[in-house]
């Protein structure tokens, strides 16, 4: 169950990152537009890949499903 909903991310207006859950943000920019960021740590370094703007028809189902996705890729790619 995602920590945010459609409803409250088109509310956001305040700048900033809010966490939806498993690595996955929706940050506000000052210019109130909404992008998708899936943040993870490789080799103890801290990073973000950029999913894309926010939009109805960019949901949170499908960006979950890219960043399961891109997790499961690095794992396996760890251990071998």
């Amino acid at each position: 169950m995602p920590k945010l909903t459609t409803k409250a991310i088109e509310s956001l207006s305040t700048p900033g990152r809010y966490a939806s859950g498993d690595g996955l943000y929706i940050e506000v920019t000052d210019t109130g537009s909404k992008r998708w960021l899936f943040r993870y740590q490789f080799r103890g370094k801290r990073t973000q890949l950029g999913l894309g703007a926010f939009s109805k028809s960019n949901s949170f189902v499908e960006k979950k499903d890219v960043s399961d996705s891109y997790r499961s890729f690095r794992i396996k790619k760890m251990r071998s």
